[in-house]
């Protein structure tokens, strides 16, 4: 389970949770999900994007070796490659676009109390009483 989960699963115990606390670590809970599913996506189509340039790159050579390379031979591949970095940067940009939402929902939600709360030891922003550790340097805070 998230770090979000856990929080909410302990908060779920106590009566006194604020309702809008409980919907922040929900939402920001889901836009983590959504994040790292999409960022599995990319992975993968970078691997791919790699991949084929690397077969783009031995092609190439093979036939400079051979004294055959011409602009037709490497046409195939550099449409599929063209066609994989598209869908890159499709899922990055709906992935950014995703998480500009989210952080915009949070920010409204976010509790009033997280407001100009900075680690102690390299001054990165945190909300308080939900981090337990920097995200920046991983000092308990």
């Amino acid at each position: 389970m998230s770090l979000f989960g856990d929080l909410k699963s302990s908060l779920s115990g106590n009566q006194s949770v604020d309702p809008s606390l409980q919907t922040f670590l929900e939402l920001e809970q889901k836009k983590q999900t959504i994040y790292n599913s999409a960022m599995v996506e990319i992975q993968i189509i970078m691997a791919r994007i790699e991949k084929e340039q690397s077969a783009i790159g031995a092609k190439a050579y093979s036939l400079f070796r051979e004294g055959k390379l011409s602009q037709e031979e490497l046409a195939e591949n550099f449409e599929s490659l063209t066609k994989t970095i598209d869908t890159y940067e499709e899922k990055q940009n709906k992935l950014n676009e995703i998480m500009e939402r989210y952080d915009g929902e949070l920010q409204i939600l976010r509790p009033a109390s997280s407001e100009g709360a900075a680690c102690p030891n390299c001054q990165k922003p945190y909300t308080a009483g939900i981090s337990v550790f920097c995200s920046g340097c991983g000092c308990k805070l």
